[in-house]
């Protein structure tokens, strides 16, 4: 490690030492962050120090592809000729430097296509870029194919025919579910809830009998790993929706394996609440108001936007708004219990039987 990448590296740490201070826009990613790590992993972590390790992991993907495999340290595993050698996709996923893989296949003097989504499409001249300068053949080829363009499949197709090879994230799942387009996701399981992704690539590897061949990337100290896992392939003794689905079941059961294993450096935490249904979570307490009452300050958050306070369910991850008294009785709940008879008082009995019943309120 240079002395440049080292500085770079230190500079980052020292920024992102004091996230205490976290604007409106920061927070909600900061609870969406920390709830869905809550939801999947079911693990005791401090939530701060997670978001922090996250914000830390994006920093450095970053400068590590500027530093384009010169100056980090970094190993490749399992990356057998015979593979790298013949048409493949390449199966890449958002954690550590998750940038390098395509740096590493344009220094193999690989002609190859990334997939992206549209916002990033429109920077592949700046890509384009950044990856010419490992060039080792003069004829070698790097094309981009936008995802969200209606005619994405048949140049995903045709590139593969053309022998190219794919580069394509697979949690990134960019776009919205909706009655036009769901015919494109499936349901997978994932730390055993179930969410929807993205199953293009799945239905082109069976179509074209293309192998897929799972890209991990992850840091080890201060080492950046990239290990090439073995090559997947589509049933084809089975049906097309039975094979895709489990081709891209497969796929996530390996994310699901190196993420439980870095928690702290996938970068799906920020967007995966997305596409997971959670509002059947059962919220209804019942039973008889008595007693004393506090705040349910483990299942949900304040959330502040200009002069508008929110509360944020981290079970749901849906925020709603709340008005200024009845924030001040919820945060004053926080720190001291109140007596069910006081709560009538100052809260109106349908509000009251709301809050119990939502489990914004418990009996201490």
């Amino acid at each position: 490690m240079n002395v440049k990448y080292k500085q770079a590296v230190d500079e980052i740490k020292e920024n992102t030492k004091n996230l205490s201070q976290i604007d409106a826009r920061g927070r909600l990613k900061f609870l969406n962050c920390i709830s869905a790590r809550r939801v999947f992993l079911k693990d005791n972590f401090d939530g701060l120090e997670f978001y922090r390790n996250i914000i830390q992991a994006r920093e450095f993907s970053i400068i590590d592809e500027e530093d384009k495999l010169n100056s980090s340290s970094f190993k490749v595993i399992g990356a057998k000729a015979e593979y790298l050698n013949q048409v493949n996709i390449y199966a890449l996923f958002h954690l550590g430097s998750y940038r390098l893989p395509n740096h590493y296949f344009s220094s193999q003097g690989m002609n190859f296509s990334i997939l992206l989504n549209d916002s990033a499409y429109q920077l592949r001249d700046k890509y384009k870029d950044l990856f010419q300068i490992h060039k080792t053949e003069e004829n070698q080829k790097l094309n981009f194919i936008n995802a969200e363009i209606p005619s994405s499949l048949l140049q995903i197709i045709r590139s593969l025919r053309s022998g190219y090879s794919l580069s394509v994230y697979i949690d990134g799942n960019e776009g919205v579910v909706n009655s036009e387009n769901q015919e494109k996701f499936a349901a997978v399981n994932f730390f055993g809830e179930k969410i929807l992704t993205r199953k293009g690539i799945a239905n082109v590897a069976y179509r074209t009998g293309t192998p897929i061949i799972p890209v991990i990337t992850f840091k080890e100290n201060d080492t950046n790993i990239i290990e090439f896992l073995e090559p997947i392939e589509a049933d084809k003794s089975i049906k097309q929706a039975e094979s895709t689905l489990k081709l891209i079941q497969t796929l996530w059961n390996v994310l699901e394996m190196y993420v439980k294993k870095y928690p702290n450096q996938w970068q799906g935490w920020i967007w995966i609440h997305k596409f997971i249904n959670r509002k059947g979570v059962s919220c209804i307490q019942k039973g008889k108001l008595n007693g004393q009452f506090i705040f349910n300050a483990e299942r949900y958050s304040f959330l502040k936007k200009n002069q508008t306070v929110f509360l944020f369910d981290h079970e749901t991850f849906i925020n709603f708004k709340i008005n200024n008294s009845l924030f001040t009785i919820l945060d004053y709940l926080r720190f001291n219990k109140l007596e069910y008879e006081r709560l009538r008082e100052i809260i109106s009995e349908n509000l009251l039987n709301d809050l119990y019943t939502n489990k914004i309120i418990l009996n201490s």
